[in-house]
């Protein structure tokens, strides 16, 4: 007995030795997290919206993250090139679809676009970002995330139709911004307003009931060919609707909310006078809120600008994107989607490692 003894004794220092440990101990010191979507996914972070000061649940909504530099773990962990992104549900499974933006590895600037199927009213909803799998292959999908989107990457107009003397054309970006993959835009071209061309928003809006975010960037070279404004809108197949217009004309310069009625546009209220840029993009965002308000918000490297409560209820049903104005100039990143006010904010938070 005293022989078996010591044989089992001298038998579990050998092993400790050479490494083993108890199965127990083994399951224990080496497991993360046991509920990633794919063991291939190195981090994540939960993503906090935060839905609190809304009354309204808000479904297939698309929600913009914004990630900087101070979140040093995510720019750690991800591929300079974002292509292990993912997003699930607070699930932390099912995959939710995003669209991205801009994507500055360099500057570590991003922005994130993710359609949460539900978001409850006055409350907290938590999603997941998912990273650092460098054989994944890239993901993101803008037409999956928005009501409409149009970033031409493509090289195909095909799906846009003329406005009676004018048209639009695929083309190279003129210098896309910092951080955009963007490889081609739409350009308009040949003959002022009201010519251009339209594509079907592919459904029916309808800001009787619900209100809706226009949203996108344009760069107006100089020179240009003729027409100095940049117009877009929202219209019906009669042509009626609204948008707005960014005037280049040189000592008299404005930005001003449209009324479009047969195609033809009209100043809706008063306009703003405002230099906009040139040979450069800028940001435009055109709000149709559920009571037959209009707001518009214009913003470059230089500053911003906005022409806000401007009505009407003419119409409120819209199934067109229109590009109309001067020629020539480049639109990119054509997107619409829902609009709630306040908007939720989105966080992240500390990050999870498998």
């Amino acid at each position: 007995m005293k022989r078996l003894l010591f044989l089992s004794i001298i038998a579990a220092i050998f092993l400790q030795t050479c490494g083993y440990v108890e199965e127990a101990d083994y399951i224990t010191q080496n497991s993360g997290p046991s509920d990633f979507f794919d063991e291939s996914w190195r981090y994540r972070q939960p993503v906090v919206i935060d839905n609190s000061s809304n009354p309204s649940d808000l479904t297939l909504y698309a929600t913009k993250l914004s990630i900087t530099s101070a979140n040093t773990d995510f720019y750690s962990g991800v591929e300079a090139d974002a292509r292990s992104v993912r997003f699930t549900d607070s699930d932390k499974d099912t995959l939710l679809e995003f669209w991205i933006e801009r994507f500055d590895y360099s500057g570590q600037v991003a922005c994130f676009w993710i359609r949460v199927p539900f978001i409850p009213a006055s409350s907290q909803k938590t999603v997941y970002i998912y990273y650092g799998n460098a054989s994944s292959s890239a993901a993101g999908n803008g037409n999956s995330t928005f009501i409409f989107f149009d970033d031409c990457e493509d090289n195909d107009v095909s799906d846009w139709s003329a406005l009676d003397s004018g048209g639009v054309s695929s083309e190279p970006d003129p210098g896309p911004p910092a951080g955009s993959t963007s490889s081609y835009s739409i350009k308009k071209i040949s003959n002022s307003d009201p010519n251009g061309g339209y594509r079907p928003i592919g459904q029916t809006i309808d800001t009787g009931s619900a209100g809706y975010i226009f949203e996108g960037r344009i760069h107006r070279p100089d020179p240009y060919g003729g027409g100095a404004s940049d117009r877009l809108a929202i219209e019906n197949s009669s042509y009626n609707g609204y948008g707005f217009n960014i005037n280049h004309t040189g000592g008299s310069n404005y930005i001003a909310i449209e009324e479009r009625s047969g195609g033809s546009g009209s100043t809706l209220g008063s306009s703003v006078t405002f230099d906009p840029a040139e040979n450069d993009w800028y940001d435009f965002r055109f709000v149709l809120k559920p009571s037959g308000l209009f707001d518009f918000f214009y913003s470059d490297q230089g500053g911003s600008e906005s022409v806000t409560d401007r009505s009407d209820t003419s119409v409120s049903a819209f199934d067109i994107v229109a590009i109309r104005g001067g020629y020539e100039y480049f639109v990119d990143d054509l997107r619409i989607r829902s609009y709630t006010d306040p908007e939720p904010s989105v966080t992240t938070g500390a990050q999870e490692s498998q």
